[in-house]
């Protein structure tokens, strides 16, 4: 038997959600290869505390019902998937509650979308790099929008994330040590270049540079001297993103660390009934229980650790240990009333035998019957069906009224499928690396070590908290 990918709303990076049960692809075509999980039945977390004040746990987990909410609602909270009627709302909500979902990753400090306390405006005042989670900006939050990031942000595979190419190539290269990452970049907006770190410091001075304060018909507003040099959060509406400048590092493949789109589960007139667990995010196996989680990373090392530069760093400014970073990103709200997700949940059993986790890869497919050219990442997909030559009008609809976006677009997620390492081979063309044995196409094995090489094993530390 086969199936499609499963995915999961990620309640700390909504990137994935469980999207059907039928074995097919919404195209109609068998991809993916079955697995075998155990049969035994999630548990949640307490403690999770969602828009309208339920707690996720056993008793009582988090529990979405649209239609008990204004009918005008129009924001939805990313991680308790709780909805609001306006945007003064949310703010309390994600103030109150604490869960917007980025956090520095040298410091701890939450990032927001608006103020002070926006990524680009911390890291040039600190000089910090990187967060762990997913930044959103407002619009994100809205009900309608879609299934996509506003912003483009990059995810190194030890979980850190970054909002522009130079920072996750400096990344790379100094704390990795991963000299695959050219040291030179250009900016293709301003026509300049320079050193990563040069074109670096260039990004951040025109990205403050466009977040100057501006009234929403453009004009430049009148500060007091006690709030000059402070960000308007005002200054854009909600459906603007300031334009940033658009750098290129040549010779490095930006586009596999590309962060997936952030996809919510969907709204149901009858409601649905959510407990937390963890979700591997290269296999999608679930687990109820951290210690499990533990295991199977340390197994099959499909999570890697943070180097060591990153932890001095760390170290030095007293962050709470790793481990619970590592619990919140792996964090996922699943749906009880989808039989789906009972056969994702696996469980450690001296009797239990699984397959080979490795021998399976998720990626993307082209969805032209000419083409089906498979991709291992969200952002290479994103790249060829952006070229235009693989048109899916055919399949596309756009509601009255809404500005016309194609399918791929819109629902990547139906273009989602599970491959073996032998069919990437053999099929499609693809060479198996000698040392990690992953795949990657011809003539780019240097785009494939500078994400899956120089990565560190994760060292578990004792833990300050009770396992659930």
């Amino acid at each position: 038997m086969q199936r499609d990918a499963m995915h999961l709303y990620d309640g700390k990076d909504p990137s994935e959600w469980i999207q059907k049960g039928n074995g097919e692809r919404k195209d109609g075509r068998s991809v993916a290869q079955a697995t075998d999980q155990g049969d035994q039945a999630p548990r949640s977390n307490p403690g999770h505390q969602n828009a309208n004040g339920a707690q996720a746990n056993p008793r009582n987990p988090v529990h979405h019902n649209p239609s008990s909410t204004d009918s005008n609602t129009v924001f939805r909270c990313l991680k308790c998937i709780g909805e609001v009627g306006t945007r003064t709302k949310l703010t309390k909500h994600l103030n109150k509650s604490k869960h917007y979902s980025a956090v520095c990753v040298e410091c701890g400090e939450q990032y927001k979308y608006f103020g002070p306390r926006q990524p680009h405006c911390h890291e040039a005042t600190t000089s910090h790099r990187g967060f762990f989670g997913t930044f959103h900006e407002k619009v994100d939050y809205e009900v309608d929008h879609a299934m996509m990031l506003s912003r483009d942000q990059y995810r190194c595979h030890c979980l850190t994330t970054f909002l522009c190419v130079p920072h996750i190539a400096i990344h790379l290269r100094d704390d990795h040590n991963n000299k695959h990452v050219p040291n030179h970049a250009k900016c293709l907006t301003c026509e300049e270049e320079g050193t990563l770190y040069e074109m670096a410091d260039h990004w951040l001075k025109k990205k403050n540079e466009n977040r100057k304060a501006l009234d929403p018909k453009g004009k430049k507003s009148r500060k007091s001297k006690k709030d000059k040099g402070r960000m308007n959060p005002s200054a854009f509406s909600a459906h603007e993103v300031p334009r940033e400048c658009e750098i290129v590092v040549e010779g490095f493949c930006d586009s596999q660390f590309l962060v997936p789109f952030p996809q919510r589960p969907p709204r149901r007139s009858e409601g649905s009934d959510y407990v937390i667990l963890y979700q591997c995010p290269v296999c999608l196996f679930l687990f109820d229980q951290w210690i499990d989680m533990q295991r199977h990373i340390e197994k099959t090392k499909h999570v890697n650790g943070l180097p060591q530069p990153l932890l001095e760093r760390r170290r030095e400014r007293g962050c709470p240990s790793v481990n619970q970073y590592l619990r919140d990103n792996l964090e996922v709200l699943a749906d009880l009333k989808n039989p789906k997700v009972w056969e994702l949940i696996y469980k450690y059993r001296r009797n239990n035998v699984s397959r080979d986790l490795d021998e399976h890869v998720y990626g993307f497919q082209c969805p032209v019957s000419g083409c089906l050219a498979p991709f291992l990442t969200y952002g290479e997909f994103r790249n060829h069906m952006r070229e235009g030559r693989c048109l899916t009008m055919g399949a596309d609809s756009t509601p009255p009224g809404q500005p016309h976006r194609p399918s791929w677009e819109e629902d990547p997620c139906a273009y989602r499928v599970t491959f073996t390492i032998n069919q990437l081979v053999d099929v499609f063309g693809f060479i198996k690396c000698g040392e990690c044995n992953l795949p990657f196409r011809p003539g780019e094995e240097r785009h494939h070590k500078q994400k899956h090489h120089h990565t560190e094993t994760i060292k578990f530390e004792k833990e300050r908290f009770p396992r659930n």
